[in-house]
C-alpha cells in the first residue's frame, strides 16, 4: 500500500464514505465532483441494490459507465434486482457493443421530439438512494443514501420518460 498515490487514497475513502452511507441508511448529501466519484457512487448503489435500480443518462460514457459498472447492473440482474436505464443519445452503439446481453432489454431511449423540460441524469436504487447530476460535462452531482420522497420524485419522472422511450435496437 505504500505505493498508493494520495489521489488513490482519497478515493479509497470517498467509496468507504459512500458504502457506510448506504449500509447506515444516513440522509446526508455528499457531493460527486468527477467521474471517478460517480463511477464510485453507481457501482455502490448497485452492489446495495435489493429491488430496483433505475438510471437516466445524456449518453453512457465509458468513464463513469465503466466496465465494472455494467458488469455489476448485469449481476444485479441476475439477482433478481428491477434494472432500467435511459438514454437520450443514440443507445444502439451502447447495445450493440458494451452492454452485457441481459441489459439489452433493459435500455430505452428517450423520445426527444415529445420531452417538456430538462433530461435528468440521474440515479435512483430501491426507491431512497439517488445521485441527481447537476452538470453533465463536469459530472458535478450530489448523492444521498436515505431520501424516499426526493428518489421517490425522481423515479416518477423517469418512469413517465421511459414508458415514453423506444427500444434500443442492436444494429
Amino acid at each position: 500500500m505504500a505505493n498508493d498515490t494520495q489521489d488513490e487514497a482519497m478515493l479509497r475513502e470517498y467509496r468507504a464514505t459512500v458504502h457506510n452511507l448506504l449500509l447506515t441508511g444516513d440522509s446526508g448529501i455528499v457531493a460527486n465532483s468527477s467521474s471517478s466519484h460517480a463511477t464510485i457512487i453507481l457501482e455502490e448503489m448497485i452492489k446495495s441494490a435489493q429491488m430496483s435500480f433505475v438510471a437516466s443518462a445524456e449518453g453512457m460514457s465509458a468513464t463513469v459507465w465503466t466496465d465494472s459498472v455494467l458488469r455489476l447492473l448485469s449481476e444485479a440482474k441476475m439477482r433478481g434486482v428491477s434494472v432500467r436505464l435511459l438514454v437520450k443519445d443514440e443507445c444502439i452503439p451502447l447495445v450493440a457493443g458494451r452492454l452485457p446481453e441481459n441489459l439489452r432489454e433493459c435500455v430505452r431511449k428517450a423520445n426527444n421530439e415529445q420531452r417538456e423540460g430538462e433530461f435528468l441524469n440521474l440515479a435512483v436504487v430501491d426507491n431512497k438512494a439517488f445521485r441527481l447530476e447537476m452538470d453533465e460535462l463536469e459530472k458535478r452531482a450530489a448523492f444521498c443514501a436515505n431520501m424516499p420522497e426526493q428518489a421517490g420524485k425522481m423515479v416518477r419522472w423517469f418512469d413517465s420518460e421511459f414508458a415514453e422511450g423506444s427500444d434500443c435496437e442492436a444494429a
